[in-house]
């Protein structure tokens, strides 16, 4: 009996819980996050949702992950405002991601086009906070006719050559919550 007690908390406790947010733009997992928020951030034509995926556990002062949902192709939100903090072009017309992004990666997921990079993002430590200090994880992904933008941190900065195997139980959460937003029509 004590076997299975205990069997049922483990499966409850590791099981990957997932959420969809209201407006079914992305699926989360409830062991990772605790809970989404959409908000609309341009109601012109295009529209232009805010996306927070708020963490169970704060990592070095960050709290959430985040985006952005343009129901346009890439061309055309790669040119409004609200989507500059994550990816624009700039005036000689080139794909720019985050500021301080060093390598952009094309990026092909079904019949998604686009890029990830892996910029340095800020951390706090104690009192102590480093602008550089954090590594993130970008991608933008269009199918032609929705752009989805996701920024997430996936740890402190280690000077790794190999991103996606230096941080391979992170893409693992990333790349999930990034097909679950691919997969909503």
């Amino acid at each position: 009996m004590k076997r299975i007690i205990f069997w049922v908390i483990l499966k409850c406790l590791f099981a990957p819980i997932q959420s969809k947010a209201a407006s079914g733009f992305i699926t989360y997992s409830g062991m990772f996050y605790s809970s989404i928020s959409e908000e609309v951030i341009r109601a012109d034509n295009p529209n232009v949702y805010s996306v927070n995926l708020v963490k169970r556990k704060p990592e070095f002062g960050n709290s959430e992950d985040f985006g952005t949902v343009c129901l346009a192709d890439i061309e055309i939100c790669s040119r409004i405002e609200e989507n500059s903090t994550l990816y624009r072009k700039d005036e000689n017309g080139n794909f720019i991601i985050h500021s301080v992004a060093d390598k952009i990666i094309p990026l092909n997921i079904s019949n998604w086009n686009g890029y990830e990079s892996f910029p340095l993002c800020g951390i706090s430590e104690g009192t102590h906070s480093n602008n550089y200090g954090g590594q993130c994880y970008v991608s933008v992904l269009s199918n032609g006719s929705r752009t989805i933008a996701l920024q997430f941190f996936v740890g402190k900065n280690k000077g790794c050559r190999d991103m996606k195997k230096c941080f391979a139980d992170r893409m693992k959460t990333i790349r999930a919550v990034v097909n679950s937003s691919l997969g909503s029509q």
